[in-house]
């Protein structure tokens, strides 16, 4: 719903602020387009320049570089924002004098400190850690650190102060001087990290000095002013704030490290590029929103009421939505071209990851408005806890999908794990300082979005790909701002299957129904009713030709363990134990331990690899456990008696579908004579053996079950679909299937 104002006088005070926020906003966005003009120039540079591999270890070492940064701040540079009052500070000038010496002589002090030790950490490291060209450019780098921690703090007095025309004239200078002194270097000493780092310390120690003398002009800055009161209340502040820095760190970040692992450095340096590029977009948005929003809805809570803080933010992301869906609709139209026009034919492969990343780098920036809250009422450690959860989850997915799916994992764990955080940070902030979301708005801006794409897609697949990129990347902008609704599918990575129907099957619209089931299931498991899992995984495992088919969607393969992933999660939200007490539990936590054991030892007898997430062999034993995984879950899902018989009723009809599919097999089957080829309907590799294990296994649960109903007609349908399944399990011509029913 759109926010209502209950007199002029309230509407005239948003209208006021909402005015200064363009203003600051415009101000920053200055800066930002020609920051960004700048990185358009420097991007075809060093794309062109550094060999793929090469890009991806410069920006490997940027991103530990920034983990270590956060780290140095404390979150100090957030804590400058909350504890600057202009109003005090121009009535006391001795407090002024405490807060602004306090802050940077404190944020000098943990920075230098954590300079140090990271040096000699990578000094010391043996080479099975770090090989030693990378440790010797980390150790040469790490003045970067010290440095970068004290541009944070002398960042946040200038945003403070909203002296946003100083602020965007710096960003500016040391955006300019870098890519001079970078060129420079690499012309005249050679193309390599080494010269590329040595040019960023140059240019960003000089900007840090000038700042740092126009400061200590001031008069503001001496050691006898620094206030240890202050100073550890700035760290108590701050301090969940480093948990929520570095899970964001890691959640932007940390596929990095997962992708130079499992796919190499010339993967990092295609989704280094791509990742680049989508940054780009974003931070037309979220830097300059950023920036000027959080002082100006900070002096709103301090100076008027709530109801009108929340106002403003409602009306602010209202209107952020809107201009979102057109960012992203660009993104979508222009990534391909943008890719082989910035950068070179070379990332060219991997320009469908960027619409994605985009994606998910949008949703995210929503955040500025969605937690707010949080930040006002000083709950941090909430802030800290959804980052943590989201940073997890990525490395979660981007462990189990990397290997599957290369680097399209990396940008689908992007946005699901952005999607989730900011659903965890907005019920969490709303309970504090709700917002009114219109819901309208914005889904007629994703509908228009939408068909925009369609649109493009189409027109790419018809008529475009012939046409060089300079002249098809205008004119496919302004053919997709048609928008209209048609049937498009996208000639890319992934590519999704056409609905074949007859008057007998719909065998297309089954799997996508499935795939959609699947997604809708998922989130509801998530949302605190895990048991929805359950309903979606019991009639699906058995009918394992028809899990096949799924494989031709995004993560199809993995939607046995994406459930219960899900699942797992929801247990989490309702403060259960995913691991719950039950006799079972040692037993199956022992018996998979045993096992992985048992498979890294057979790895170092047979010299062979070792059973990693990703590798054959591990993927083995998650198929194994994953029947113990479900029993566990259930037990900590804890079924209620009437969701335990939804759960019978489904088994059962799975049953069924699995007994009628062998039975169309076996009807085209001569039995006269004895033959190998034994089909297994819809149980698929498992075979003739797995699809009598399993009608064995059912048949003695049904039997046990009819015995036990007291109802009559339940009681023959349990007994009829007994009998179905012993007639299947006696055409499998399995002894073993005969033996494990008579034991």
């Amino acid at each position: 719903m759109t926010p209502t104002f209950s007199s002029p006088a309230e509407k005239q005070t948003v209208s006021r602020e909402l005015k200064r926020l363009l203003q600051h906003s415009s101000h920053y966005l200055t800066g930002l387009v020609f920051s960004l003009a700048l990185g358009f120039i420097s991007f075809p540079i060093y794309t062109r320049v550094f060999s793929v591999a090469d890009y991806g270890s410069i920006d490997f070492i940027q991103r530990i570089l920034l983990l270590f940064t956060a780290f140095s701040k404390l979150g100090m540079q957030n804590s400058a924002l909350r504890f600057f009052n202009r109003g005090e500070f121009e009535a006391h000038p001795e407090q002024g004098r405490k807060y602004y010496s306090t802050m940077f002589l404190g944020m000098a002090a943990t920075s230098g400190i954590v300079t140090i030790l990271f040096a000699l950490a990578v000094r010391v490291s043996p080479v099975s850690w770090i090989d030693s060209g990378l440790a010797s450019i980390l150790f040469s780098t790490s003045v970067m650190i010290f440095l970068r921690a004290l541009e944070s703090i002398l960042w946040s007095f200038l945003r403070i102060e909203e002296r946003t025309k100083a602020y965007t004239g710096y960003q500016i200078l040391i955006k300019g001087l870098t890519l001079a002194v970078i060129c420079a270097i690499l012309y005249f000493a050679g193309r390599s990290a080494r010269h590329f780092f040595t040019g960023m310390i140059v240019v960003e120690g000089l900007i840090v000095a000038s700042m740092v003398f126009l400061l200590l002009r001031r008069g503001i800055i001496h050691f006898r002013f620094f206030d240890h009161k202050l100073f550890w209340s700035a760290i108590s502040f701050g301090m969940p704030l480093i948990v929520y820095e570095i899970a964001s760190i890691v959640l932007d970040s940390g596929d990095r490290v997962l992708v130079r692992r499992y796919l190499g450095a010339n993967a990092l340096g295609q989704y280094s590029v791509a990742y680049g590029l989508s940054s780009y977009v974003n931070d037309l948005m979220i830097v300059p929103l950023n920036l000027a929003l959080l002082p100006i809805y900070m002096r709103m809570w301090n100076t008027e009421c709530a109801e009108k803080t929340s106002k403003f933010l409602s009306t602010g992301f209202n209107l952020f939505v809107i201009v979102a869906a057109g960012v992203f609709t660009l993104a979508f139209v222009g990534s391909h071209d943008a890719v082989h026009l910035l950068a070179s034919s070379k990332y060219g492969s991997q320009s469908g990851l960027i619409p994605i990343i985009v994606a998910g780098l949008l949703i995210y920036t929503t955040q500025v408005f969605l937690s707010a809250g949080l930040l006002i009422h000083r709950r941090t450690m909430a802030m800290a806890r959804a980052l943590f959860l989201s940073a997890l989850l990525n490395i979660i997915l981007n462990v189990a999908l990397l290997p599957r799916l290369g680097l399209a994992a990396a940008a689908i764990a992007t946005l699901v794990s952005y999607c989730f955080c900011i659903l965890w940070l907005a019920r969490s902030s709303f309970r504090v300082l709700p917002l009114s979301i219109d819901f309208g708005s914005m889904g007629r801006a994703g509908l228009v979005s939408a068909l925009t794409c369609a649109g493009h897609w189409l027109s790419s697949y018809l008529a475009l790909s012939w046409r060089p990129s300079t002249q098809r990347f205008g004119q496919s902008h302004s053919m997709s701002s048609v928008s209209f609704a048609c049937a498009a599918r996208r000639c890319g990575r992934w590519k999704f299957p056409r609905w074949k129907a007859d008057a007998m099957h719909f065998s297309g619209i089954t799997p996508l129904v499935l795939y959609a089931a699947a997604i809708l299931c998922g989130i509801w498991s998530i949302a605190g009713k895990p048991i929805v899992g359950f309903y979606y995984l019991v009639p699906l495992l058995p009918l394992q030709t028809l899990r096949y088919r799924l494989l031709e969607y995004p993560l199809g393969g993995s939607i046995v363990g994406l459930i219960l992933v899900a699942m797992a999660i929801g247990v989490l939200r309702q403060r259960s134990s995913i691991l719950p007490k039950t006799p079972w539990t040692r037993v199956i936590s022992v018996y998979s331990i045993f096992l992985l054991i048992s498979l890294i030892l057979g790895a170092f007898y047979l010299d062979m690899k070792l059973p990693l997430p990703g590798t054959p062999r591990f993927g083995i034993w998650e198929d194994y456990m994953m029947m113990p995984a479900m029993l566990l879950m259930l037990a900590a899902v804890r079924p209620t008696r009437l969701e335990m018989r939804i759960i019978i009723i489904l088994m059962c009809a799975s049953t069924l579908l699995l007994s009628k599919s062998y039975f169309s097999v076996m009807a085209n089957r001569d039995f006269s004579t004895y033959s190998e080829d034994r089909e297994a309907g819809s149980m698929g590799y498992a075979g003739s053996n797995g699809l009598a294990a399993y009608e064995a296994q059912i048949t003695v649960f049904l039997v046990a079950l009819a015995v036990f109903e007291k109802k009559i007609l339940p009681r023959l349908a349990l007994y009829g679909i007994a009998a179905l399944s012993s007639v299947c399990l006696m055409f499998t011509l399995s002894r073993g299937g005969y033996l494990a029913l008579l034991a």
